[in-house]
């Protein structure tokens, strides 16, 4: 389960690699490492401490499915991080384009390192980021015993949509 979770965050990383101006800090070899460790970092705390996910565990090992329910009590706990990464997101823009009111190449990394520790948080929790922009969360699961994908996306305020795990966002539909 672990090398399929760390495929999914290789992927997603390099994603984030083709956003123009952007660019990620963690590399494979650091994901490897982070999925051997049994620390969790300060920022994780405040998204990881569910009775799911608790902080004192690896957060890798501890992934499942998530009901309805624990997926919309950790959507409510994620929203304040979805919602810092979406401004961080817009603020590391407009720093890479350069002549911004907002600094210059120091807080661009900035930007950028807390971008990736809240990206790591989210991912913590079970919860797979699927875009970066607009910001795309999947919180998997099963209904009726087929496999979905609870679908959260950037804008949203509950968890309201699903869609088949073999589909994709195209098969989108409300719960």
């Amino acid at each position: 389960m672990v090398d399929a979770q760390l495929d999914r965050r290789a992927e997603h990383l390099d994603r984030l690699r083709a956003v123009p101006g952007f660019r990620v800090g963690i590399e494979r070899a650091s994901l490897l490492r982070q999925a051997h460790r049994a620390e969790t970092y300060p920022i994780h705390r405040q998204v990881t401490q569910s009775p799911r996910h608790p902080s004192h565990c690896a957060s890798l090992d501890v992934v499942g499915l998530f009901t309805l329910d624990e997926a919309r009590a950790e959507l409510a706990r994620l929203l304040p991080v979805l919602d810092e990464i979406v401004r961080l997101r817009a603020d590391a823009a407009e720093l890479a384009v350069g002549s911004s009111s907002l600094g210059g190449l120091p807080e661009f990394k900035a930007a950028q390192a807390r971008l990736d520790e809240l990206l790591e948080a989210v991912q913590q929790t079970g919860a797979e980021l699927k875009g970066f922009a607009p910001l795309l969360v999947d919180f998997p699961s099963e209904l009726d015993g087929v496999p979905v994908l609870l679908c959260w996306l950037e804008g949203d305020r509950t968890l309201d949509w699903y869609h088949r795990a073999d589909v994709g966002f195209a098969g989108r539909r409300p719960l």
